[in-house]
């Protein structure tokens, strides 16, 4: 399990900075992956995997990317829904 988190990590990270960054501020530019949790909705588990910027603005300083249990991306938004 370990091993899959790290890896989701290091895979989000990848996929923030190369194919994200450009639609965001330049402040996130070297943002690194802050956690991944598994959560339940209503189709069932996925990963979450949180990037957090503090000089964002308020209501943006959090992005929420979201994968399946076997790492295949699925969405990016700013409120984890």
């Amino acid at each position: 399990m370990t091993f899959l988190v790290g890896t989701i990590l290091l895979n989000s990270t990848y996929r923030f900075q190369t194919r994200f960054i450009d639609r965001l501020h330049k402040s996130w530019s070297g943002i690194k992956a802050a956690e991944a949790t598994q959560k339940d909705f209503g189709s069932g588990q996925e990963w979450v995997v949180t990037f957090k910027n503090p000089k964002a603005e308020a209501n943006k300083q959090t992005v929420y990317v979201f994968y399946t249990l076997t790492g295949t991306y699925m969405a990016t938004n700013f409120t984890g829904q």
